[in-house]
């Protein structure tokens, strides 16, 4: 993607560094005294562009449970009717029919089709910082416009973008652009976050995990049944609240690339959480263990659902899990995330495979027990590399040799490899899933041979009563074009 500008473009990048400047030196004081930035210098510093990286994928920002959560539930959010999206229909079965007039599908509908409201008043003032952020992620431009607060119906977001057939709309209300008057820098990461919710193909899944959410928060207390109480969910609507949460840690990764200052990114974040409250902000300060946040992460497919429920009742949708990012954009920070991006200095691979060799499982049976396996590859949901026909038949162990199959890779983009368990008696046995583990090959300085060792992990469209650990071991070379 190109980074020329034209003259326009330059004489706004030149207003924008000097709003910078003013700014960073009166947000650095008052940050300084709240403890959340002591290091922002008092006197004013010219400020660099932010850099643009020379290629980027929709890898470098996704998490990796972004991705894993993301492919597993997409099949069960089809189609534009939610009475017919089997995630509705699997919880309302598991949990109890007390939920279903609040799961309902036309509230759904509704939630989906009026959260992202449009306008024709354009917002020129915005155009550099818009141009710039597409220029960061390349992604096409948006058209931007802002709308009156108004006409966001309560509790919906009041920055987002909206994808048509011919072009995309940024739409910002006049509340948060009010609300960011004099923090541009900290708008931009906004923006960021919006375009990188196109650049991760997130938009129609986060209508549906927005709507999905907003309905349970309206799920008074102790609305569910005894019963209901300890009953898990089941596990795609527990990876769908997973995703929930890593889609906000993935559009914080691109909206951290486009103001490129983790500080004022995290500023933009509790302003908008909280109007950057003295307290809210300070619980953020030196005790504050970023590892031990993410540590503490939550697996919804292992929780009771009436326990996400409670949890959702007390977060702002617009603004949530803000404990949780604030924690993943510091580890991602430390881990050299946005350097590693901006200071690419070679092309985009041109050609790269990931070329398998071996494929060994184990723990596929219990003790006592053998089975009849064999595996399929996908790239996302394209199948590349199909092993019925060398079923391993009467194993617990299965290694398949001498494979030489080179498959398309880009780095970091997810392998799903899925065990089955061959069915029989001329067919009137099916075939069934085993289980699934997932490769995310990223090359690197990496030459030769590589082996990559994954837990098998069992019942991913079911819960089974299967307590032995199952592993996998893959052996392959990086090729090039």
């Amino acid at each position: 993607m190109s980074t020329i500008e034209s003259t326009s473009d330059s004489q706004h990048r030149t207003q924008l560094q000097l709003s910078r400047r003013v700014m960073l030196k009166r947000s650095g004081l008052v940050l300084a005294g709240l403890g959340l930035r002591t290091e922002i210098a008092e006197t004013a510093q010219p400020i660099p562009a932010p850099r643009v990286p020379l290629w980027l994928t929709q890898f470098d920002l996704c998490t990796q449970n972004d991705l894993y959560y993301r492919r597993l539930i997409a099949p069960d959010l089809l189609g534009d009717n939610p009475g017919k999206w089997p995630l509705i229909s699997g919880i309302i079965s598991q949990v109890g029919k007390w939920l279903a007039p609040y799961l309902d599908a036309p509230k759904i509908a509704n939630i989906v089709t009026s959260m992202m409201p449009l306008s024709d008043t354009l917002l020129p003032k915005y155009d550099a910082l818009v141009s710039e952020c597409a220029r960061i992620l390349h992604v096409p431009k948006p058209k931007t416009v802002t709308i009156d607060e108004d006409q966001i119906h309560t509790g919906h977001p009041h920055v987002y973008l909206v994808e048509l057939s011919d072009e995309n709309i940024l739409v910002i209300s006049s509340k948060l652009l009010k609300l960011y008057a004099d923090s541009q820098e900290e708008l931009r990461f906004l923006i960021g976050r919006e375009l990188t919710r196109v650049k991760c193909q997130h938009s129609s899944i986060r209508r549906a995990s927005f709507a999905i959410q907003m309905l349970l928060q309206a799920v008074p207390k102790n609305a569910w049944t005894a019963a209901a109480v300890d009953t898990l969910a089941t596990l795609h609507m527990g990876y769908f609240l997973s995703w929930c949460r890593e889609s906000e840690i993935s559009a914080d990764h691109g909206g951290l690339l486009c103001c490129q200052d983790r500080v004022v990114a995290e500023r933009a974040l509790l302003r908008q959480h909280c109007n950057l409250d003295p307290t809210t902000v300070a619980a953020y300060g030196g005790r504050f263990d970023p590892d031990a946040v993410v540590k503490a992460f939550e697996s919804w497919e292992n929780k009771p659902f009436v326990e996400f429920i409670n949890k959702v009742r007390s977060m702002v949708l617009t603004c949530p899990y803000v404990t949780e990012r604030i924690a993943a954009m510091r580890r991602w920070e430390s881990s050299g995330g946005v350097t590693r991006i901006v200071e690419r200095t070679a092309a985009a691979p041109d050609g790269q495979h990931f070329d398998i060799q071996s494929i060994k499982l184990s723990g596929l049976a219990d003790k006592d027990k053998t089975d009849n396996v064999y595996l399929k590859v996908l790239d996302w949901d394209k199948e590349v590399l199909n092993l019925k026909s060398d079923t391993q038949r009467g194993v617990r162990e299965a290694t398949w040799k001498s494979l030489q199959k080179p498959i398309p890779c880009d780095d970091g983009k997810p392998l799903f490899f899925e065990v089955y368990s061959e069915g029989g008696y001329g067919g009137l046995v099916s075939d069934s899933l085993l289980g699934m583990f997932v490769l995310y090959p990223e090359r690197g300085g990496k030459r030769g041979l590589v082996t990559m060792k994954k837990n098998i992990v069992w019942s991913v469209h079911e819960r089974k009563s299967i307590s032995r650990l199952g592993t996998a071991e893959v052996t392959a070379r990086f090729l090039s074009g």
